[in-house]
């Protein structure tokens, strides 16, 4: 199984922190200058 990962999206159609790439990438595709990362724990993307 792979690792859990959390993803912040700063710039974005709903700015937060998602836990699955799929939530995170319905906010990015297809919006100008999205701004996005993963991190390997919820402290570190907090």
């Amino acid at each position: 199984m792979a690792a859990k990962k959390y993803y912040v999206v700063w710039v974005g159609q709903q700015p937060g922190i998602y836990t699955t790439w799929a939530e995170a990438e319905r906010q990015v595709k297809g919006f100008p200058r999205a701004k996005f990362k993963s991190f390997p724990s919820q402290a570190e993307a907090e």
